[in-house]
């Protein structure tokens, strides 16, 4: 290997030896650390490097100091002199670059962070909540500044600015995004990825709007509006709204309803097969629904099904908006229906008119797939085959008439007791 007294001039006019494909120029100009060199090849490459022979060894270790077409002579000259330093202190220069590569690919970014995350919890969290890291992940946190930024390096303002701005334009998006972020971070610094959680600085984004939590049930002057009302909404939606009401079925199960759960037959029974992964519960113990569907629900899916098509979803517009935005798409309907009530508020209904036809205490809590049933062994209460419960279609299919029969009737006159005047007037 040639020594030269290398250049600015000498570093761009170097060649290998004719013939040669590569050749390692040793810097001798005074002052130079040991070992710094110059390597260019045939084809006008040119590359810094430190050549030394690490102590107790014959084998030569080469350190990249970095590009000579990008980085100047006197700038590569102090980076191999801080190279040699660690030689002197008993440190080996390629070692030490291992262990710092090492360390940064241990280190996430910020979108690795929480996509670590979110692939952490695939045994622990539902396939919805999955779905809808995912989707945060990658519309407001993949491809940003703040995303490829590394985790240990991003700071609380950083975080802040990017939960603000998106709360711009949908508050509800941001207080999800903030959320994720927490969740993120708390979970990185218990496995030691980051050396802090700068998130708990943050503060909420924007003010969580949340639908009423006290459960109530439809009078059937409410129920007979939000049936008839939702019907200029179109049929995917009036459909999803009608549903739960004939059903009990909760948002997940419906949104999420795929046609092949459906036995649907215009003439003899019909059942709702609910998918153990879509029903509420902790992951591994879900387990799935058998409902036995009444003739008026069966007349719904069909109509919906003619109209929409063989596409896998039942719901594909409708449940995914209601999944996205609870409190906005519920909101919309009832502006339009002018009934005030959340998506839980049908399921009560439906619950406590299935027991007010059937008589039955413990018909209720079959048709919502309750583990714990009033009044009924563990081992019964534990079915989750509601079509091997005669009760349960019965209940069922009484309800189902009972609404039926009250949407297609006019609505009720307001009529005096013929026996109540007289005496009024008797004792007048």
């Amino acid at each position: 290997m040639p020594g030269v007294r290398l250049t600015a001039e000498s570093v761009a006019r170097l060649r290998p030896c004719s013939g040669k494909r590569a050749e390692t120029y040793f810097d001798r100009a005074k002052g130079a650390p040991p070992g710094f060199a110059l390597r260019v090849t045939a084809t006008g490459a040119r590359t810094y490097y430190l050549i030394y022979r690490s102590s107790g060894s014959e084998k030569k270790s080469f350190l990249w100091v970095g590009d000579a077409t990008r980085m100047s002579l006197a700038d590569a000259r102090d980076r191999a002199r801080e190279a040699d330093r660690l030689r002197g202190q008993g440190s080996d220069p390629v070692q030490e670059r291992k262990r710092e590569e090492r360390t940064q690919r241990q280190r996430p970014t910020v979108a690795a962070l929480l996509s670590a995350f979110v692939e952490a919890g695939e045994n622990r969290k539902s396939e919805k909540t999955q779905a809808e890291y995912r989707r945060i992940l990658a519309a407001e946190i993949d491809g940003t500044p703040v995303g490829a930024t590394t985790a240990n390096d991003v700071t609380a303002p950083e975080l802040d600015a990017v939960c603000r701005k998106i709360a711009k334009r949908s508050p509800t998006m941001a207080i999800n995004v903030y959320k994720l972020i927490r969740a993120a971070f708390r979970w990185g610094f218990k496995k030691d990825l980051v050396d802090r959680d700068v998130s708990a600085k943050l503060d909420r984004p924007a003010e969580e709007r949340r639908l009423p939590t006290e459960e109530r049930t439809l009078n059937d002057e409410e129920l007979r509006r939000l049936w008839l009302g939702v019907e200029a909404l179109g049929r995917e939606t009036a459909t999803f709204i009608r549903l739960p009401l004939l059903c009990g079925t909760r948002r997940g199960e419906t949104a999420l309803a795929e046609w092949d759960e459906f036995d649907l037959r215009e003439h003899g029974p019909s059942v709702w097969r609910v998918r153990a992964e879509h029903r509420k519960g902790q992951r591994g113990k879900k387990r799935g629904l058998v409902i036995p569907l009444p003739p008026l629900a069966v007349r719904l899916l069909l109509a919906l099904r003619q109209e929409t098509g063989r596409g896998p979803r039942v719901f594909p517009v409708v449940g995914e908006r209601f999944l996205a935005n609870l409190f906005r798409s519920t909101d919309e309907v009832r502006q339009a229906t002018g009934v005030r009530f959340t998506l839980h508020d049908l399921r009560a209904t439906c619950a406590t008119g299935v027991r007010r036809m059937s008589g039955l205490p413990h018909v209720p809590a079959l048709v919502l797939g309750h583990q714990g049933v009033p009044n009924v062994p563990d081992v019964t209460s534990r079915y989750d085959r509601a079509d091997t419960v005669p009760e349960v279609a019965k209940g069922l299919n009484a309800w189902a008439a009972y609404i039926e029969s009250l949407v297609t009737q006019e609505p009720p006159l307001r009529v005096v007791s013929i026996q109540s005047t007289r005496k009024r007037m008797h004792h007048g």
